[in-house]
């Protein structure tokens, strides 16, 4: 018998590698908070794990995709939940490619981009709890994949976001501990108990 996944506890999380332009990625990634996320970062993690060769500036301007690439991710995604700044954004400097990257459709798989996977996958989440943080480069992938377990009706989802930035929870010991940190390992840990007391 297969295991059953009773609860997804998601810290701050990296929901898809398709589209490197969404808010937050632009307004944080160029801070480089605490050198946590950087630009060279995304790309080694996502060639190295993809076997795929793209570039900075390809992936970090949205050239490795094409505007059926640009339409296929959008069309996952309610366009009321979106910044029309970011919209705008590509329509106007013309990023998008004519043809595809030959690495793109890669991105797109359901295992490494769940943000994009079909409703009927994303109908049988289980109990959900999202962390995500404000000063987070990530931030916009948590607040999609919430918005579309929301649009889906999906049951027991949590989120919740922190006024801190990616990768607080390094930061419990001396000389430099944050209070966030603290409450989001607590609160997840009450997920945790909640989840399990359900089960039983």
């Amino acid at each position: 018998h297969k295991p059953v996944i009773r609860g997804v506890l998601l810290l701050y999380p990296l929901l898809q590698l398709v589209n490197f332009r969404l808010s937050s990625y632009r307004t944080y990634l160029p801070y480089r908070l605490l050198s946590l996320l950087r630009e060279d970062i995304l790309v080694q993690v996502t060639n190295f794990y993809m076997n795929t060769t793209f570039s900075d500036d390809e992936l970090f301007n949205n050239r490795h995709l094409s505007q059926d690439d640009y339409e296929n991710f959008f069309s996952k995604l309610n366009i009321h939940n979106l910044d029309q700044e970011m919209t705008d954004d590509i329509n106007k400097r013309g990023l998008l490619s004519k043809t595809s990257h030959p690495d793109t459709w890669k991105l797109f798989d359901e295992n490494v981009s769940p943000l994009l996977a079909d409703d009927e996958i994303l109908r049988n989440t289980p109990a959900t709890f999202i962390v995500a943080c404000t000063y987070d480069i990530l931030l916009s992938d948590a607040q999609l994949y919430f918005n579309r377990l929301q649009q889906l009706n999906v049951k027991n989802i949590m989120y919740r976001e922190y006024a801190i930035f990616h990768g607080v929870m390094t930061f419990v010991d001396f000389p430099v501990a944050f209070n966030e940190a603290f409450d989001i390992i607590n609160d997840s840990a009450q997920f945790v108990v909640n989840i399990t007391t359900l089960v039983k």
